[in-house]
């Protein structure tokens, strides 16, 4: 353990994954501590009842074409075995189950089906939230330099400013619930 290293990275969640194998590829001596019995971070997992459950949001996306982890996983020539989960998530709300589908339109019929009386603000939330996620999730695919602290950053960052990431800065100034009053979607859910 007094070896010297290039890089000490502290975590083992995607982030430091990332870095540490980004940095190793380059050519740099890493050193990876996680406190943790398995890496994961966030994207770690938990037992219930026998079952191993998978935890985040981080399971169910980045590997399809242009996703972020794909990206990754690309520029270091590692193919990662996955299976797209179709649904992906299911919702059990007020005696009713969602599956949040890849079709839009499915998602919207199901949620028409289940929640009649505020399907429409609901669709008008969803429209927002796939809106607004949209755009950051493109913001964070064009993978800006953060935190800037040097000019390299900045040049490395300007891919990722374009009108649209200009458009999501009053989206720092809002929650999820004020969005939802905003749109009438309160109530059922």
């Amino acid at each position: 353990m007094n070896q010297s290293v290039d890089l000490l990275v502290v975590g083992s969640g995607f982030g430091g994954l990332t870095a540490a194998s980004l940095a190793a590829r380059s050519g740099l001596t890493v050193r990876l501590v996680e406190r943790h019995t398995r890496p994961g971070g966030c994207a770690g997992d938990f037992a219930l009842g026998g079952f191993w459950f998978p935890a985040g949001a981080t399971v169910v996306t980045g590997l399809e074409e242009g996703g972020i982890l794909r990206q990754v996983f690309d520029s270091l020539d590692i193919e990662v075995p996955h299976t797209p989960l179709n649904p992906s998530i299911v919702f059990h709300v007020g005696g009713h189950q969602l599956e949040y589908s890849a079709s839009t339109e499915r998602w919207k019929a199901d949620l028409r089906r289940a929640f009649p009386a505020s399907a429409a603000a609901y669709e008008r939330f969803w429209d927002w939230t796939h809106s607004a996620g949209g755009k950051v999730y493109r913001i964070g695919a064009s993978l800006p330099s953060l935190p800037i602290e040097s000019f390299a950053d900045i040049r490395r960052s300007l891919p990722a400013l374009r009108p649209e990431v200009v458009s999501t800065l009053p989206l720092l100034f809002r929650t999820v619930a004020s969005e939802m009053r905003r749109l009438g979607a309160e109530g059922e859910l």
